[in-house]
């Protein structure tokens, strides 16, 4: 899982390069990820630019799934963006963080916050020293439990699938038994950015009626720290 991840950011990395390159040719972002692919017929275009191999331009690349979109007005000065993300192809088998980035060039993970610091429109990353021996702050990966009592399991599902999409967050597991009954019940497990939770718990408790609720965390620093030294010996 590592090396996927270090992987995606790697390509993330790749996607800002070519678009820029893009830009530079033809005055704009390009409309697709496939048009950063292989050209068709061995001639460049705006549809087939020929900036990255047909696996990333396709949205898939060593175990992790990546989504590109173009946003035409950015910033008071209303100027081109874009914005890519990438995720798991399979929570917590080919991946567990999720990785995203847009026209500044700063790659952010989640969790663990900036990776890389691009144009310098982020914040920068520290010249010349180890990624070991720098200073993380405390990272606390936070784990909470929700049981509701809803009238209508069907609805609420749905429900929670569109608060899970507006969270950016993901179904880790998901069972669902008795359905039709009077005791039907649904079980899952919600995996969301640790900035989004309580959002996303408010949301969630909006379904029914709260029958209980837990909240736990567990620092998670070293495991980060040596996943970032990891990703530092194996990317260019």
């Amino acid at each position: 899982m590592a090396a996927n991840e270090s992987s995606a950011v790697g390509s993330l990395r790749t996607l800002n390069t070519a678009a820029n390159s893009y830009q530079s040719t033809y005055g704009r972002y390009p409309p697709s990820l496939r048009s950063f692919g292989p050209a068709v017929n061995g001639a460049p275009s705006e549809q087939a630019a020929g900036l990255v191999d047909p696996g990333l331009a396709e949205g898939k690349k060593s175990g992790y799934f990546f989504t590109y979109r173009r946003m035409p007005l950015v910033g008071s000065e209303g100027k081109e963006g874009y914005d890519i993300n990438a995720a798991p192809l399979n929570p917590g088998s080919t991946g567990v963080r999720h990785f995203s980035t847009d026209q500044t060039g700063v790659i952010l993970a989640e969790p663990g916050g900036i990776l890389d610091a691009g144009s310098g429109e982020g914040i920068p990353k520290e010249a010349g020293q180890p990624v070991q021996e720098r200073q993380f702050a405390p990272m606390v990966a936070r784990t909470a439990e929700l049981s509701l009592v809803v009238n209508n399991l069907k609805n609420a599902r749905e429900m929670m699938e569109q608060i899970l999409r507006s969270q950016l967050g993901y179904v880790g597991q998901l069972s669902f038994n008795g359905e039709g009954s009077s005791t039907a019940s649904l079980s899952a497990t919600l995996r969301v950015p640790a900035a989004h939770l309580d959002d996303c718990l408010a949301e969630l408790k909006k379904l029914g009626k709260v029958a209980s609720e837990s909240q736990s965390g567990q620092e998670v620093t070293q495991q980060h720290t040596d996943l970032c030294a990891f990703e530092e010996c194996h990317c260019v």
